[in-house]
């Protein structure tokens, strides 16, 4: 997949392409978390905010467009993306929702799954395109 993203931003794209790929670990090489306060609703604004400014960074633009560009039209490129970043991110996600029906914020009966499925966006490869927001 380097190659390609180079091809589209140059030789330098290939070390924030394996960045952006690395967000499915965390810093110490663990599975990424997300912030857990005890409210469910200031959490995800928090991580919904810190994605906002993420993907306005004019930094991101032209990487993440050849990144999509590459999971459209190869089935590589997106495996590799839904193994590193999508499957990753998804499981902090339900980890996090777990969380919250064993604090009883979010009811017992709720399908983690679904709660998921219907709160991110797909990408026509079936990965997540939330973390190339």
């Amino acid at each position: 997949m380097r190659r390609r993203l180079a091809r589209w931003g140059g030789e330098e794209t290939s070390a924030p392409a394996d960045a952006l790929l690395a967000l499915g670990e965390g810093a110490d090489g663990q599975s990424v978390t997300l912030p857990d306060r005890g409210d469910l609703a200031t959490d995800l604004k928090l991580v919904m905010r810190a994605t906002a400014r993420e993907l306005s960074a004019p930094s991101f633009h032209k990487l993440t467009r050849a990144l999509n560009t590459e999971i459209a039209n190869d089935a590589t490129p997106a495996a590799e993306y839904r193994e590193k970043l999508a499957r990753p991110l998804d499981e902090a996600k339900k980890k996090r929702l777990r969380s919250a029906q064993e604090a009883g914020r979010l009811g017992p009966q709720a399908d983690l799954d679904l709660s998921l499925d219907s709160s991110t966006p797909r990408s026509s490869s079936g990965g997540s395109t939330a973390a190339v927001r």
